[in-house]
């Protein structure tokens, strides 16, 4: 069963050489400032996919948007950003750092700063330099945690969001023997174990999913029975924090 349902010509599911040839021939007649983000739309349905011959394809048009149409600053730089996270699905951690290390550059220049991106640019990259596994890849990875806290503080309503950086705070302080991985790992646990809708018109948003092997290790890195969850969460702490 395909992903999306094609009720879009720039949203195929599918990368064929004729729904290419159609897809090209509706760009061209599209106005000139809404094609980058067409291509981008469509690069991001085709790196969802189950195949690798369509998730290629889009990743090929990924760098599309940044080669043909980097003078779509904000286009560029997500397309950026979701090249190094298609990258990073694919296994290839090389290439996945290149691209996001070029987002945070790109969002150093941007007078719109992080508009375009995920927000947390930084905790995809402390994750890679985490498979990395280096000391020098570890104390990379902290540097880039420390620099995003304050920006993943304003997302409070994303506990999904949170549990990403706890858990990267985790893994980054058990690689360099710091004692706080317990913390980290204990806050993150209690991230998870949050019910309550961060918006209770949309009770899935922002909501984290958990599976068995991240649940167990962060169990293990907590230590359970010598460190508890914390009764309110690192989420609940800043964002009260935020309001003060």
């Amino acid at each position: 069963m395909d992903k999306y349902d094609d009720k879009d010509w720039f949203r195929s599911s599918r990368w064929t050489p004729e729904i290419a040839e159609a897809f090209e021939a509706k760009l061209a007649r599209a106005r000139a400032w809404n094609r980058a983000q067409y291509v981008r739309i469509q690069a991001v349905h085709l790196v969802g996919q189950a195949d690798e011959p369509s998730r290629a394809a889009g990743r090929a048009l990924f760098q599309r948007v940044i080669s043909d149409y980097g003078d779509e600053r904000m286009q560029a730089l997500s397309a950026t950003e979701q090249l190094g996270m298609a990258f990073s699905d694919a296994g290839d951690l090389h290439a996945a750092e290149a691209y996001l290390r070029q987002t945070l550059h790109l969002i150093a220049e941007s007078p719109t700063g992080r508009s375009g991106t995920t927000g947390m640019t930084e905790v995809l990259l402390a994750e890679i330099l985490v498979v990395k596994d280096t000391a020098a890849d570890a104390q990379g990875a902290q540097v880039l945690l420390d620099a995003v806290e304050p920006e993943i503080a304003s997302m409070g309503m994303f506990r999904n969001v949170a549990l990403r950086y706890l858990v990267a705070r985790a893994r980054v302080a058990h690689q360099l023997d710091d004692v706080r991985a317990a913390v980290y790992a204990s806050e993150a646990l209690a991230v998870a174990a949050e019910t309550e809708p961060s918006i209770p018109r949309h009770p899935d948003l922002g909501r984290p999913v958990v599976s068995p092997d991240l649940l167990r290790e962060m169990q293990r890195l907590a230590g359970i029975g010598e460190v508890q969850p914390p009764k309110v969460s690192w989420l609940r702490r800043v964002v009260k924090s935020a309001r003060a």
